[in-house]
């Protein structure tokens, strides 16, 4: 979990607030661990549902969208191209994220 919310903040610092120090960095690390000793209990609570969710919306908006616009893969290279698919197409199959890292 704290993992993911470190690079979720990053990079929903980076995209909003245009973050370009080590301080912002910093003070988002700070507030984890503030989060996890101080609030332990309390943040224990929240169903991890929502935490679920929370990053889910992170994610989407750390995503470039353009990354997989048709123009943008017709200039790619093909093997690139072929590795991305087949990848996410072992993960949707499967379920299983383990699977997709896994094959290539």
């Amino acid at each position: 979990m704290g993992g993911c919310e470190v690079i979720g903040r990053t990079m929903i610092n980076v995209k909003t607030s245009d973050a370009r120090t080590r301080l912002s960095t910093f003070l988002a690390g700070v507030f984890l661990m503030v989060l996890c000793v101080v609030f332990g209990p309390v943040v224990s609570d929240i169903p991890m549902a929502a935490l679920v969710a929370v990053m889910v919306v992170v994610s989407a908006a750390a995503f470039d969208w353009h990354s997989i616009a048709p123009a943008t893969l017709r200039r790619m290279p093909v093997g690139e191209t072929t590795v991305m698919v087949v990848t996410v197409a072992c993960v949707v199959v499967t379920h299983n994220l383990a699977v997709g890292v896994v094959v290539y």
